[in-house]
């Protein structure tokens, strides 16, 4: 194997790994053929690894990195809760689960809806965990458990996107349907996001 397709497979290797990713002779044939008809192209041996990679393996990697992690949505919480509490519901659980490795809280966001007919405040918790198999183990071990005194309901949270619609995908729709689409999603007509104000309940000063 010349030097040059060593680097190149050196280099696919390298990059899938770190992405928790396996690579087939095929497509490391195919990475290095693609390569070398960009390079031959003019673009730059850097830029077109990186687009190689892509091409082979983006879908791939977008999938592995959903599969390695999730957000676990904690409803209906206490006004007052500040994020470190929300850490430390779901690490407890987290803790418990010594079968796996990994299974760290990586981020916690309060989300603050109003209703616009009652202008009622509902809080809710968005936790992101490294882990989905550990995060889901916690959802069971959570989910109508107590939380400040308050019996919470626990699940995944998921982002619903225009771009798996099923209606849209099978009937194509006017931009201002797909927009309307959006706002009507579950209670997104009833419902508007303020700003995240736990700032305010993290620092006592605030309060």
């Amino acid at each position: 194997m010349p030097d040059a397709w060593k680097n190149d497979v050196d280099y696919l290797r390298t990059e899938a790994y770190k992405r928790g990713l396996s690579v087939t002779h095929k497509q490391a044939y195919d990475f290095v053929s693609q390569v070398a008809v960009s390079v031959d192209s003019g673009i730059d041996l850097q830029s077109a690894r990186i687009k190689a990679f892509n091409n082979l393996l983006g879908t791939a990697t977008e999938q592995a990195i959903d599969d390695r992690h999730i957000v676990l949505f904690v409803q209906n919480i206490p006004e007052d809760t500040h994020r470190a509490e929300l850490q430390n519901f779901v690490d407890t659980a987290l803790k418990r689960l010594l079968i796996f490795r990994s299974g760290r809280v990586s981020k916690v966001e309060i989300l603050t809806l109003r209703d616009k007919q009652t202008l009622e405040l509902e809080f809710h918790g968005l936790v992101y965990v490294d882990s989905k198999v550990a995060g889901l183990k916690a959802i069971e071990k959570l989910h109508l458990s107590r939380f400040k005194k308050r019996i919470v309901t626990v699940r995944e949270f998921k982002l619903r996107s225009i771009k798996n619609d099923n209606r849209d995908l099978a009937h194509p729709s006017a931009p201002y349907v797909r927009q309307k689409r959006l706002g009507d999603r579950r209670r997104g007509a009833q419902v508007e996001l303020l700003n995240d104000i736990t700032q305010f309940f993290d620092n006592p000063a605030t309060r």
